[in-house]
């Protein structure tokens, strides 16, 4: 049984933000990559809202309707972190633009509807190696949450592509679970 489920973009990008606050104690530069659907844009506004009193700055937006135009422009910021507040057919195409502007950020942020893995970073091969994709998994078990029809509750796990093929590291976030 499939038990991702995914919250509001908002409630993703304040998590993305919040990981990113940890990796980067002192503050760091982002780039931010924006798909101009209604589900990008909110994805974008969410993580503006969520950087608010943080030391991460944007420095650089480009529209991801020419990703490889995108992916040049965003690489000449020389942020350190890229943020792809896109949706499911920017996943391998900003990956590959990417890969071939020669472009390797420090921390590479892709939303939660990039999750499968086997149709759109095999395909990215190398250019998709280090990138850290938010899942969110429901956990039926866990009783600490009320019940709801459709979760009991929601804890974010962040996946990074391993340089091996078709291996992935896990590791849990820390805090309460959104719900």
């Amino acid at each position: 049984m499939d038990h991702r489920v995914s919250p509001s973009a908002e409630v993703e990008m304040a998590v993305v933000v919040e990981q990113l606050k940890k990796k980067y104690p002192g503050g760091a530069t982002v780039a931010l990559a924006v798909n101009q659907t209604e589900s990008g844009q909110g994805y974008a506004q969410g993580f503006k809202k969520a950087i608010e009193g943080t030391n991460l700055k944007i420095i650089k937006e480009a529209p991801l309707t020419d990703p490889n135009a995108a992916a040049t422009t965003l690489k000449a910021s020389g942020a350190q972190v890229l943020v792809d507040a896109g949706v499911t057919t920017d996943c391998l195409t900003l990956s590959m633009a990417v890969g071939r502007a020669g472009w390797k950020p420090d921390t590479f942020v892709q939303p939660a509807n990039c999750v499968d893995g086997k149709s759109l970073y095999e395909p990215a091969g190398e250019a998709a190696d280090g990138q850290q994709i938010m899942v969110w998994l429901k956990d039926p078990g866990n009783r600490s949450t009320p019940r709801t029809r459709r979760s009991r509750s929601i804890s974010p796990t962040w996946r990074r592509r391993a340089t091996r093929p078709r291996s992935t590291t896990t590791r849990s976030t820390a805090g309460p679970s959104p719900t």
